[in-house]
């Protein structure tokens, strides 16, 4: 069947923060006491919890895995907040730009295009062929990962 992307969103979010509740009860942290081999899923619960209800795109996740491509595994856990923290800093300077260019609308008397819209001709939305793979265009938190290991 076809499944709401926002629903199997809202629900791998609601499954993530249930894991982090009962482990949060049994005293450990989300990964647990014993070593725990990190892996797609560990990512992918530590990515929906800190986002909250930002949007994520592929291109902050490439950006993200290529600085963290010389990390474990684990190092890229422990640091995706850093995700978060991009997209936060990312509105941050928009909304600055934003401002700038109201104060310069203003005084100019003529409006400023915003370089946030698409060109013509472009589509706005809709999927994106990325890697031979259709890629829906902020439809939901869906998190596709796959993590490599050296070793079996």
């Amino acid at each position: 069947g076809d499944a709401d992307p926002e629903i199997v969103a809202l629900e791998a979010k609601l499954a993530a923060l249930k894991r982090a509740k009962a482990a949060a009860a049994e005293g450990k942290s989300a990964e647990g006491t014993e070593a725990v081999v990190p892996n797609g899923a560990a990512f992918r619960d530590a990515l929906l919890l800190s986002l909250g209800d930002r949007k994520v795109s592929a291109a902050q996740l490439q950006s993200f895995f290529v600085s963290h491509r010389k990390c474990t595994a684990a190092e890229a856990i422990a640091d995706v907040g850093a995700i978060a923290a991009a997209i936060d800093k990312r509105a941050e300077e928009e909304a600055a730009k934003q401002a700038e260019s109201s104060g310069a609308e203003a005084s100019a008397g003529k409006p400023a295009k915003d370089s946030a819209e698409p060109a013509e001709g472009s589509s706005g939305g809709g999927s994106h062929q990325m890697g031979g793979k259709a890629v829906a265009a902020s439809d939901g938190k869906a998190v596709h990962v796959h993590i490599h290991t050296a070793s079996p």
